[in-house]
């Protein structure tokens, strides 16, 4: 059974589940930037999620060559992170 419809619309199940899931990155995003301006945070732990957020935003840049706006924002989050 394909999760296509004919018409090229996506399953229900497949449409609440992408929801979910973005509104999951959502909150994802929230707590990392609570936990970057936190006071006391370590900072090898800034580090790491610097790091993580510059690849991110590498990795996104290079799949969508550079046509979704989150390649540029997750690498200035991920520099803001580093520079902090």
């Amino acid at each position: 059974m394909s999760r296509v419809a004919t018409n090229g619309s996506l399953d229900p199940r497949i449409k609440r589940a992408l929801g979910f899931t973005w509104h999951l990155a959502g909150l994802l995003m929230v707590v990392t930037g609570l936990t970057v301006g936190w006071p006391g945070t370590p900072a090898p732990l800034i580090d790491v999620i610097g790091v993580i957020y510059v690849g991110l935003g590498i990795l996104s840049l290079w799949m969508t060559r550079g046509r979704h706006i989150s390649g540029p924002m997750f690498t200035l989050g991920g520099l803001l992170a580093l520079a902090a």
